[in-house]
């Protein structure tokens, strides 16, 4: 009974945004309360837990945070906004980068046009700024912005997940200062653990390197309390060793059980040991930063610890399901939290491979099939979900688990001990951490090892819903045999399934800020990309963008890869993705001008093999009844911007022109040299809609029905500039922004030609010829 309950509030929660959330879903419950009695036995848990579904969408829906009428985010966006408040959650990031949850306090008797706001900001902190504390008061100026819904198809929404913790506004703090330490306990309670949690790293670390230190203090507090560098955790992450950089339920029972054994050893009894450990507990789930997978643990560990006090010890699916049910009924947002699911699922899978081989020793050594198939069975439970979310599986995760496991075994109790060592003698911790480097070495060594591997990170496609259902319907059922003629029938469908060949042209314009970058998907699957977008102290959009995108579209090649113009905010992602997906071929404009940027670009493709060519020479690509053309390059340009590589794509009777970043000169040049290729129904706005770009001239030679305008969002260029977009709306040209619309997908069948956005969710497919108005997508 307690599973299905479990089970029908997780999906209730999960499913609460396409389900009906009404007054009619709640009266689901008492109405199943009623009929209960009335079904057959066999059917009454099944019956329950379908009963929970509604009634927990709606709970969840309910329990959804809004912001108020005096949240900060009703004043984004503001170039300049001045907030005093107060530091509520432990810092991310690093030294230059630390970005934190800020409680928006009103100014005393000096409100900011006579509104005192209240509310919750993410803030990153300014590159000066000293390492915030959870409970400072802070007065901080910068930019303020809304938080954002997935900008492009398939990303992460950034707006479901802070909006989950109440925070709908986020800031790039200029400036800031500390003022003061909170006075509410609760502020100062935060502030005393993150002392403790410095401490118990500052003693964990002698002796270590910097990694190393990061490393072994994620193992003791999870990646919250100490991040690894981006490059370790990318590292881990691919090889399928993440789990190690963030505290879960292997240390919550390290440390539980450690404290029950050591309080017993001292004469103690079960209840008082079971009090000491139950606070010990709790002060670490705040040590570690209190993610919602550490919720799940700590709340299963302290069933678990319950049912010792009262004598039950043996109750561990119980300790699960019990715990899944207070998380939803206490907080049903965290259900959507990845970090909760993956590790819930792992959970899950240890459990039911402890009962399957309890009492059933292999080969006379019981403890063999368990650390020889627990990385196995967490690797299957835990790759539906990997694949859906990332597209990407990492074949070599189990044979690493395999000889990291042993070591975590011992580096973790190891390093618990070490950490409380370090507070009280730091010169003996400095001496233990010389042989601590060598298991710390092995663990980098074993990743590292794995990572070499050619192919070990499988790129798959974004596997449905329908699959992700097939594929846990067949590990829970519960015979091996079974689970073997299923796992053959899914494997024959999928290979033998008709094929279903896209029969349209697709064109995606993302959203990467202050950049180009667009994805051409040919009806027959080849795969053409432009640009692709900027890579500097925020970030390279080939990782961060392009390469989920292409993994979630299922592309694995591509066709061809154009640079249009040596800029960073066109060609600073290319890199990257060079890296991760290969590449046929490649053109880029080959103008004389600045070619630093080029560089790492040209060495990527020497590096893959991939050949290319330059605009000195014609530039045709067909592919299935797509055409893409480069016009000629004005190799007398004054400017990189005049000698962009402009191309022409056909399919059909559809066109449409993307002009790089050209501005008049080049705009003039072809009017003169190839005014007869110009007129496009779709028109990707030069140079982010700069005002030196898109003149009259050029618009009454293109006549485009739709102009799609890639630009980062509040960006200090000003782009799009007001003359711009009056001359786009007096040649009355359709306008998508990314800055405000996320990407733009324009989508062309035999039956002509539709396009949407971002904010649309995909729903809706805008049709220029009639209005905006749209009609939904076939």
């Amino acid at each position: 009974m307690l599973r299905a309950l479990a089970l029908g509030l997780c999906f209730g929660a999960l499913g609460a945004p396409v389900l009906p959330c009404s007054s009619v879903s709640v009266a689901t419950l008492p109405l199943a309360v009623f009929l209960l009695p009335r079904v057959p036995p066999p059917l009454r848990t099944p019956v329950c837990g379908l009963a929970m579904v509604l009634p927990a969408a709606a709970w969840r829906q309910t329990r959804r945070a809004s912001p108020s009428a005096l949240d900060p985010c009703r004043a984004a966006p503001r170039r300049y906004f001045r907030l005093r408040g107060t530091v509520v959650s432990a810092p991310e990031g690093g030294p230059g980068r630390w970005r934190s949850v800020v409680r928006v306090e009103p100014w005393a008797g000096k409100p900011l046009r006579n509104l005192h706001w209240r509310g919750l900001v993410a803030v990153r902190f300014p590159p000066a700024a000293k390492r915030p504390r959870p409970g400072e008061v802070w007065n901080l100026a910068g930019r303020l912005s809304e938080t954002l819904h997935a900008q492009n198809p398939g990303a992460f929404d950034s707006y479901d997940f802070w909006a989950q913790r109440g925070v709908f506004s986020t800031m790039q703090a200029q400036e800031g200062a500390y003022e003061t330490l909170s006075s509410r306990w609760n502020d100062r309670t935060g502030w005393a653990l993150d002392v403790l949690r410095l401490r118990l790293l500052d003693g964990l670390t002698p002796g270590l390197s910097p990694a190393y230190g990061a490393l072994l203090g994620s193992l003791v507090l999870g990646a919250g309390a100490a991040p690894v560098p981006p490059e370790m955790a990318s590292l881990f992450r691919d090889v399928g060793l993440a789990h190690l950089l963030a505290a879960s339920g292997a240390q919550v029972a390290i440390l539980g059980g450690l404290i029950v054994y050591l309080a017993r050893k001292l004469g103690f009894g079960d209840r008082a040991a079971v009090a000491m450990a139950l606070p010990t507990l709790l002060v670490y789930f705040g040590l570690t930063g209190g993610t919602p997978g550490m919720l799940r643990a700590t709340c299963m560990g302290m069933i678990g610890l319950a049912g010792i006090a009262l004598g039950r010890s043996g109750v561990p699916f119980a300790a699960f399901w019990g715990t899944l049910i207070l998380i939803v009924t206490l907080d049903p947002g965290s259900v959507s939290d990845l970090g909760f699911q993956f590790s819930a699922l792992a959970t899950y899978a240890l459990l039911r491979l402890s009962h399957h081989w309890r009492g059933r020793p292999w080969l006379g050594m019981a403890w063999l099939a368990p650390a020889v198939l627990s990385p196995v069975v967490t690797w299957l439970w835990v790759a539906p979900l990997q694949a859906h979310t990332f597209f990407s599986l990492p074949l070599m995760g189990i044979p690493a688990n395999w000889l990291a496991g042993f070591l975590i075994s011992l580096l973790t109790p190891w390093g618990l001990g070490l950490s409380v060592l370090g507070l009280l003698s730091p010169n003996a911790v400095r001496m233990a951490n010389a042989l601590t480097e060598y298991g710390v070495g092995a663990l980098c060594l074993i990743a590292e090892t794995a990572a070499r591997f050619d192919g070990q990170l499988l790129a798959v496609p974004a596997l449905p819903l329908w699959g992700i259902v097939a594929c846990y319907l067949i590990l829970a059922i519960p015979f091996w045999r079974g689970k073997a003629i299923a796992g053959a029938m899914l494997l024959l469908f999928t290979t033998f399934a008709p094929d279903d060949e896209r029969k349209h042209l697709t064109v995606t314009v993302l959203s990467v800020g202050q950049g180009d970058a667009v994805v051409v998907q040919t009806p027959q699957g080849g795969t053409v990309l432009v640009d692709g977008g900027p890579s500097g102290v925020f970030g390279d959009k080939g990782r961060q963008t392009l390469i989920p995108f292409l993994r979630q579209a299922g592309v694995h090649r591509i066709d061809l890869m154009v640079a249009t113009h040596p800029h960073i905010d066109h060609i600073g992602g290319l890199p990257s993705v060079v890296a991760a997906v290969p590449v046929a071929q490649a053109w880029e404009a080959g103008a004389a001008g600045s070619q630093t940027a080029l560089n790492p670009l040209f060495g990527a493709w020497l590096n893959a093999g991939v050949p290319w060519k330059t605009g000195a020479q014609p530039l045709v690509w067909r592919s299935h009844g797509v055409t893409i053309e480069a016009l000629p390059v004005f190799t007398g340009a004054q400017k990189i911007n005049d000698a962009s590589l402009v191309l022409r794509l056909t399919y059909g009777t559809f066109t449409m022109l993307l002009p790089g970043d050209l501005e008049q000169a080049g705009e003039d040049y072809l009017l003169r040299v190839a005014p007869q290729k110009l007129q496009a129904d779709v028109l990707k706005v030069a140079h982010h809609g700069a005002r030196t770009s898109t003149g009259d001239g050029w618009l009454r030679a293109v006549k485009p029905q739709l102009a799609v305008v890639s630009v980062g969002r509040n960006n200090v260029h000003g782009h799009p500039h007001e003359d711009t977009l009056k001359r786009l709306k007096r040649h009355q040209v359709a306008i998508a922004r990314t800055d405000q619309a996320g990407a733009a997908q324009i989508r062309v069948t035999t039956d002509g030609w539709t396009w949407s956005t971002a904010v649309s969710n995909w729903k809706y497919w805008h049709s220029p010829g009639n209005g905006l108005g749209g009609r939904r997508a076939s």
